[in-house]
């Protein structure tokens, strides 16, 4: 049987991310996610009322994965050395960042700092996941 690398694989996601970070890009992965909390709601996913899922979601898809893929390094960006490295216009980077934010795409901080007038820098914090033999357990 041949293997499939996983979006963690490619992404060479660091040992230890956090369950959550790595929980956000498996469920990327397997794409929108039903919500059963909900019941009779649609599947989570995309949304807008420009969204056509036939002619947007894979591309959103990409979009979301190599945001991801970059800012899980925790570094500062903005959003013209986002674009110069995962060529995608700014407008839709920034509305990957903004995803990111939302429940249905993990809930994550995206932190944003000025760096002078209208420039600014964004972040996804990373901070690693502690075991217990680091607390003081076995």
């Amino acid at each position: 049987m041949d293997y499939t690398p996983t979006l963690l694989d490619l992404m060479g996601a660091p040992a230890d991310a956090t369950d959550l970070t790595r929980t956000m890009i498996q469920n990327i992965e397997r794409g929108p996610i039903h919500n059963s909390f909900l019941p009779g709601a649609a599947v989570m996913g995309f949304d807008g009322e420009t969204y056509d899922h036939k002619q947007d979601r894979t591309r959103l898809f990409k979009q979301l994965q190599a945001v991801l893929a970059t800012m899980i390094d925790g570094e500062w960006h903005t959003l013209g050395d986002l674009e110069a490295k995962l060529n995608y216009p700014q407008a839709s980077i920034s509305a990957r960042l903004r995803d990111l934010r939302k429940c249905r795409f993990g809930s994550h901080t995206v932190e944003r700092r000025r760096v002078t007038g209208g420039l600014f820098e964004y972040r996804l914090p990373f901070e690693p996941a502690h075991s217990a033999h680091d607390a003081g357990g076995s």
